[in-house]
């Protein structure tokens, strides 16, 4: 099958849009159409226009759309068979009315991913629609108590008026047309989705009566509000509004409920309610598919008797029960069944004459309908007396229907085409008569039910064979209609068993995935006339999770479908019942499924009781149980003999776990599919608060930042006063995202901090009992192979200190006071001297003159006035209050500016996110404009709101000191601290550089309580909104960068000289297209978390900044410098970056100037995995300078990709010719163009490339390659 592009998926997407799914006949309809219509004249594009221009077209009141169709439409917009219409020729059919905006196609990976949805034929829910249309046609004589004529415009009276009068007046003549409109409705509950077909159906049949001017389908439901909601889609997804805006007080409108009065609309009296005050203002019925003799035991219970129509217009009607009662206050709803007698007494009934009357069945309903009461619970029975029991109540057909469902899997589909081969002259009625019976029970996926335990080999016994031959013949049909030729065809082959065409297997057993319900139900039937099937089932793994691991959940699915299993996700809400019923059947021998068990911060509600005791056996190898969190020491955890932990380590190896566990042969990368969730743990313990009026220099952070990376351990010397504690709390702070793990191990006796380090095994999983020497040796090998990233701090130590003596690898240790001995050769001394006038007391970065500047007064058509902030030219940020619903561009939503010089400026709204609302000032371009951090969410940390005071004998600009706390990664930020009242919409600066991370959204009520603002970070998610939005955002990245590096003194803060430089030159780079680009170039493990992924270059550099200061800033530039190395229009803004990395290298000792004479080896290897795995050596003498490898197996078509990256960082270690020397297998010799790459690579450096053969091993005596 050939992927379908881009425009195929855009034209389906667009008529969906118009509320209808297309079909295939008709998506091929619209490819015709669109040959033999032309385009429309594609004019220039409008140039933007000024806020106040008079041809402004909101100005004039004139109504414009601005489009710019896609780039494939415009492409030969000239040619086409038929549509070679010239420019200016008008052109029909709506084609000059594109939508207003594109119309985004699914890009989703998974299974369907080459495939445009369409709907197929399927078998019919209603026997014979022409006879129920012939039924409805005295409606086409219906005449709605409110008629108004419809008045048209006669040219020819109009024209010739004129030339007699000399006046142009119109001429309108009246014209007949139809005024009654239908309106369909369906409340959404899981027992109403198998009438879907069935209303489809009906409105086919009512618009193909020409009765209606209008006839529309709607689906009810209840939001989270409780609000009762109707949308054209059982979803709710499109066009959703209030079910109250439904009801017509004109009377045109005719009103049918589908239903089966089961669901909990009804249940609760709201649905008959709302018909109550439907039933007021026009006819309303319930047309109900439930056979007659279930009727009373539904939610709207039908009386027999006699309707009769009232005097006058509208189709009033009135009802007189056989029984002869009324209650009081209430109103009849006639209650219709799906056949030609029902249908058509209603529809002569609301078309006939005053005073017809005929017998017909009607409910009551009243403004105040009660509740149900509570249903008592079912009692537990066999299969056998189930089966009797159906059979002595139901219907004949419906007996024999049931009979014929046990040759099938239960899926809707399914189950309508055998109703309709085995009982081709029933209805829905029959259909829920089996639905309803107590047999059947709903499975795990939507839309599929099975029998209970035991009814359906009950059943099969009475199944006679040429029925069963029959069933089996239009499955296998159904099979071969729906997933193809190559699928495997089950019930082809239970039918070749029992005497039908031959059938076989593919021979790769098929390619496309069949439910496994067909293999298990055909051989069953085979099995029951003495036949066999070769069942071959693809084992289907269920992912059991809580609602807060979902994302632990969708990852894993996503790694198992890339491998080729079918996965099946299964939520629970916490009950140890539910979760039983979950996870049941999983150690049977026969479960058709593989149960996965996620155990993350649930697991703590029972921690006295096992949840699973006698269900997940030990040694069960059909349950799998993985921690996407810290077990909780001493949980009912323990019991579980096989518990694999995914919080700890990276996505690579959390995904080699998972299918070792499972016995999945590992295969290429995923591909793109949902972030990776861990590492979990997050643990920042014993760091002390640094002063507030103490500031560290920057250059002693980065410098303690650089002996870390580079030795993994620093010591901190220097006499008492020297700020030791202070840097390293300020380290920890400022670097928290940097680690997965903070530990400070505090002053004190020894054997109190050989206990406070031996608590640290317990975040790890380590018992927290035992000998203290032991849980260290276990701590030290935990640490040492951990993927998780730490930080230990050991304060106040001395030479003798043992405990910091004991070497810990794999991670960070920071040490205050004498290096101890073992530290002392490899611990790098960063002494500090005594503090001087110059840094003893040093105040905030923030300096009011400047942030005034940046600050402006607000003014909305709402009441009182905020303040907003400037974040780039033309570009202000301030509080949501001054618009108001709906949230679009318009005369409600334009607010008044006013700068710090007084002017007073139109801002337009741009969007609204959560609390923040964006506005474009245009006439205020040249004010001064904020630096937007770069840092990562490092709460709690010291803030500084800045806000205007507008008060005589007090400063203009107000700064408050603060501290924003809150989960790191979050919207919402808490402020703590003396903090004055008001200040909504004003910036929250931070105290460590004066970047704005924030705004205040909320003031506190007094002086004392905590203030609520929200991160600026958040203007990061226009990129999930639409294309429109994203562009928007990378927009004012590139505006704000490209104004901070044109001045060497900017804002509320002085952005250090490489932020302004290369921010400055990242702007002039194409933006990344997604998060997983920026952390592709970056040389940290894991991906941050949090609700903030990276969205720009610049995310990504602070990102590194805060991880490893400068020289990893410079690194990670020359991986976006490679990664666009294939981009020829940026070829001159990359060029730029290029000279920026050499120049930041030379000033940083990043180059080795005496590195001649050197060589470089690149082995590569073929991977078990069907990847490729490298070594890079950069050799010099017998010394290595540099050396890379692959830490994973690499794709072939990305191995060019990372093998240039690699090279070009070795590049740039050297000067001189330098020969490369690549090791290859003998069937990787011709199929690799090394000398290209090389080239590519570095085309500025003088290289010699020699490629030798590699026979099983290293073989450097090996000759060249001819």
């Amino acid at each position: 099958m050939t992927a379908p592009d881009g425009q195929l998926g855009e034209l389906a997407e667009r008529i969906r849009a118009l509320g209808t799914d297309p079909s295939a006949r008709e998506l091929a309809e619209s490819l015709w159409l669109a040959r033999h219509v032309g385009r429309p004249a594609l004019g220039p594009a409008t140039p933007e226009l000024s806020p106040l221009d008079p041809d402004d077209p909101e100005e004039t009141g004139e109504f414009r759309i601005d489009y710019t169709p896609p780039a494939w439409y415009t492409e030969n917009a000239g040619t086409g068979r038929r549509g070679d219409a010239r420019s200016g020729d008008p052109v029909r059919l709506h084609a000059e009315r594109p939508a207003p905006g594109p119309i985004p196609v699914p890009t989703t990976a998974g299974p369907d991913a080459d495939a445009v949805r369409v709907r197929v034929p399927t078998a019919t829910a209603l026997p014979q629609p022409l006879v129920l249309q012939r039924a409805l046609r005295p409606l086409q004589h219906y005449h709605p108590p409110v008629r108004t004529p419809a008045l048209l415009l006669d040219e020819q009276a109009t024209a010739e008026q004129a030339a007699e009068t000399h006046l142009v007046l119109p001429v309108l003549r009246a014209v007949t047309r139809r005024e009654a409109r239908l309106r369909l409705l369906m409340d959404v509950s899981t027992s109403t989705g198998v009438w879907d077909t069935a209303l489809g159906e009906l409105r086919q049949i009512c618009a193909g009566l020409g009765a209606f001017r209008e006839v529309t389908a709607h689906y009810l439901r209840e939001d989270e509000d409780g609000r009762l909601m109707a949308a054209t889609s059982r979803d709710g997804v499109r066009a959703s509004r209030g079910a109250e805006q439904l009801r017509d007080p004109t009377g045109r409108q005719l009103t049918l409920v589908l239903s089966d009065c089961a669901g909990p609309l009804w249940r609760s009296g709201r649905m008959q309610r709302l018909l109550h005050h439907w039933s007021e203002a026009a006819p309303v019925a319930v047309v109900q598919p439930l056979p007659q003799r279930m009727w009373r035991r539904t939610h709207l219970p039908a009386l027999p008797g006699t309707l009769r129509r009232r005097e006058g217009l509208g189709a009033r009607l009135d009802f007189a029960s056989a029984d002869g009662g009324t209650p009081a206050g209430a109103a009849p709803v006639p209650v219709l069944s799906l056949s030609r007698t029902a249908l058509g007494a209603w529809a002569r009934l609301l078309a006939g004459s005053t005073g017809l009357a005929l017998p017909a069945p009607a409910a009551w309903v009243s403004a105040g309908h009660p509740a149900a009461p509570p249903r008592a619970t079912p009692r537990e029975t066999d299969a056998e007396t189930l089966v009797r029991a159906f059979r002595r109540s139901a219907s004949r057909q419906a007996v024999q229907l049931a009979v014929s469902f046990s040759a099938v899997p239960l899926t809707l589909p399914v189950m309508q085409l055998v109703q309709r081969a085995m009982q081709p002259r029933s209805g829905p009625t029959v259909l829920a008569e089996v639905l309803l019976s107590g047999l059947l029970e709903r499975a795990g996926d939507e839309g599929w039910y099975d029998f209970r335990p035991g009814v359906r080999e009950t059943l099969l016994r009475l199944l006679p064979l040429g029925d069963a031959q029959l069933i089996l013949k239009h499955c296998g049909d159904y099979v071969e209609r729906h997933f193809g030729r190559r699928a495997r065809n089950f019930p082809a082959l239970a039918l070749a068993g029992l005497g039908g065409p031959r059938a076989e297997l593919p021979d790769d057993g098929g390619t496309e995935a069949v439910p496994d319900a067909f293999a298990v139900v055909s051989s069953l039937v085979a099995g029951r006339f003495g036949a066999s099937v070769p069942v071959v089932r693809q084992e289907t793994y269920h992912l059991v999770h809580a609602e807060k691991d979902a994302p632990w959940a969708r990852w894993a699915a996503h790694l198992l479908a890339s491998h080729g299993k079918e996965v099946a996700l299964r939520r629970f809400d916490g009950g140890a019942g539910e979760l039983r019923e979950l996870v049941r059947g999983a150690g049977d021998a026969g479960s058709p499924h593989r149960t996965v068990l996620f155990l993350g911060s649930w697991h703590a509600d029972f921690r006295l009781v096992n949840p699973l005791r006698g269900l997940a056996k030990s040694g069960d190898d059909r349950f799998d149980a993985v921690s996407v969190v810290r077990p909780v020491p001493f949980s009912w955890v323990a019991e579980l003999e096989r518990v694999t932990p995914l919080w700890d380590t990276t996505e690579s190896e959390a995904g080699g776990r998972l299918l070792d566990l499972l016995g999945v042969e590992r295969r290429d990368a995923a591909g793109d599919g949902p972030d990776f969730p861990g590492p979990t743990l997050r643990v920042v313990d014993g760091v002390p608060d640094p002063p507030k009026d103490l500031s560290v220099r920057d250059e002693l952070l980065e410098a303690a930042r650089e002996s870390l990376t580079a030795y993994g351990v620093c010591t901190l010397t220097g006499g008492p006063g020297t700020g030791k504690t202070a840097l390293a709390a300020q380290y920890a702070r400022h670097h928290a995202s940097a680690y997965d793990v903070v530990w400070w191990v505090r002053s004190g006796s020894a054997e109190q901090r050989r206990e406070r380090l031996a608590n640290l095994g317990v975040e790890f999983g380590i018992p927290s009992r035992g000998d203290v020497a032991d849980r260290l040796a276990e701590l030290r090998q935990v640490l040492r192979t951990t993927a998780l990233r730490w930080l230990i701090v050991f304060d106040d130590c001395d030479d003798s200190d043992e405990l910091a003596g004991q070497v810990f690898d794999g991670g960070h240790v920071l040490i205050l006071g004498r290096p101890p001995k073992r530290w002392s050769e490899r611990a790098p001394v960063l002494r500090l001297e005594p503090l001087g006038v110059s840094q003893e007391r040093t105040r905030t970065p923030v300096e009011p003159g400047r942030v005034e500047g940046a600050l402006a007064r607000v003014y909305g058509r709402l009441e009182g006035a905020y303040t907003g902030f400037f974040i780039a030219p033309g570009l202000l940020v301030s509080t949501v209050r001054l618009v108001r619903p709906p949230y679009v561009d318009g005369e409600q939503n334009m607010v008044t500016v006013v700068t710090e010089d007084g002017r007073r400026h139109r801002g337009d709204l741009l969007r609204v996110l959560g609390q923040v609302a964006l506005f474009r000032v245009p006439q205020a371009r040249g004010t001064p404009c904020l630096w937007i951090t770069d840092a990562p969410d490092v709460r709690p940390d010291d803030v500084v709101l800045c806000g205007t005071t507008r008060m005589m004998n007090e400063p203009p600009v107000r700064l408050c000191p603060a501290r924003g706390e809150g989960e790191p990664g979050s919207d919402t930020m808490r402020l703590v601290g003396d903090l004055p009242g008001g200040g909504v919409g004003e910036p929250v600066l931070s105290a460590r550089d004066g970047s704005v991370v924030g705004m205040v959204t909320g003031p506190p009520i007094d002086r004392k309580s905590g203030g609520k603002a929200v991160r600026i970070e958040v203007l990061r998610k226009l990129c999930d909104l639409d294309a429109e939005s994203s562009q928007l955002w990378h927009d004012i990245v590139r505006e704000h960068d490209r104004y901070h590096a044109r001045r060497t003194v900017s804002g509320a803060v002085r952005p250090m000289p490489w932020q302004r430089e290369l921010y400055g030159l990242f702007a002039e780079l194409p933006p990344p297209a997604g998060p997983g680009q920026v952390w592709r170039r970056m040389a940290s493990a894991g991906e941050p978390t949090g609700d903030h992924p990276p969205r720009s270059w610049r995310d990504g550099a602070g990102l590194e900044y805060a991880r490893g200061g400068t020289v990893a800033v410079v690194h990670y530039a020359a991986r976006v410098w490679a990664h666009l190395a294939d981009r020829a229009r940026v070829s001159g803004a990359r060029q730029r970056l290029q000279q920026w990395i050499r120049q930041q290298q030379t000033l940083r000792g990043l180059s080795e100037p005496g590195a001649t004479d050197c060589e470089l080896t690149v082995e590569i290897r073929p991977d078990r995995s069907g990847g490729y795995t490298y070594e890079l050596s950069l050799l010099q003498g017998e010394g290595i300078l540099y050396s890379e490898h692959a830490s994973s197996p690499v794709p072939m078509d990305r191995l060019f990709t990372v093998v240039r990256e690699a090279l070009w960082s070795a590049a740039h270690r050297v000067q001189g010719n330098t020969r490369v020397v690549y090791r290859l297998l003998d069937e990787l010799l011709w199929e690799l163009p090394v000398e290209r790459w090389t080239a590519e690579a570095v085309p500025d450096l003088a290289w010699s490339v020699d490629v030798r053969r590699l026979r099983g091993g290293r073989d450097p005596g090996s000759d060249p390659a001819p």
